[in-house]
């Protein structure tokens, strides 16, 4: 119903919020948490633009991982949504646009013109004001994850994710993670997957030891260029 398609969006949102003021380190590098979050959970491609990035983190860690393809190129996302893929949708221009749906621009683009191929930018939207604008949440612009006001000069169109899909939202009781040795407690080891937000099968591996070392490295505001990283919101990311 409505009420769990905007609690399902609202929590997308709120992970982007979070992360407001996310930049690189060092500057201009596309290097981040964000961008170390993706090359660990869904394909190894190194440092790079990461606006697409942004969408697929913001996705899959605020519980909509199943209705967003992973991606990091902005041409390939749009795609996704053209193609109908996870049963998403592809809208031309901004009519009808709304929070939670993901927007494609073309910094040259020409009114009216429909063409994916040239989409070089994207974002997640927040909110509709009544004059024709719109709050977008976008990473990697001004090497930063910022909120920006935009208006539909330069959008060439954008997606919509089956919400719907998701269904009513159940939230995961948050418990300390206390270490990360492998221990004997198939249970314990499901809680603390559980808030990883990982798969549960109870096995300490590889996977579970990266992503709690990635979080606790966060925490401790390391994630992106050890040493040099001081900013507090890696620890209210982590969190």
């Amino acid at each position: 119903n409505m009420s769990s398609v905007t609690n399902s969006i609202t929590r997308v949102l709120d992970r982007l919020r979070g992360a407001l003021g996310t930049s690189e380190h060092p500057d201009g590098s596309n290097s981040n948490f964000i961008v170390d979050w993706y090359n660990v959970n869904v394909a190894k491609i190194g440092n790079g633009p990461w606006c697409e990035m942004t969408n697929t983190w913001s996705c899959w860690t605020g519980g909509a991982r199943e209705i967003k393809k992973g991606r990091a190129y902005t041409v390939y996302a749009a795609t996704d949504a053209h193609d109908g893929v996870n049963k998403s949708t592809w809208h031309w221009g901004t009519k009808g646009m709304r929070a939670g749906d993901q927007v494609y621009y073309d910094w040259k683009h020409k009114p009216g013109e429909q063409k994916i191929s040239a989409v070089d930018h994207t974002g997640t939207v927040e909110q509709i004001l009544g004059d024709g604008t719109f709050y977008v949440l976008e990473g990697n612009t001004g090497n930063k994850l910022k909120r920006h006001r935009r208006d539909k000069t330069y959008v060439v169109g954008y997606a919509r994710l089956d919400w719907a899909a998701l269904g009513p939202i159940i939230p995961v009781p948050t418990q300390p993670i206390t270490s990360h040795k492998p221990t004997p407690n198939p249970a314990l080891v499901k809680r603390v997957q559980a808030v990883l937000e990982i798969h549960q099968d109870g096995h300490w591996g590889g996977s579970t030891d990266g992503t709690a070392t990635m979080m606790r490295r966060a925490a401790r505001a390391l994630v992106g260029s050890p040493n040099k990283v001081k900013q507090p919101y890696n620890v209210k990311v982590a969190q």
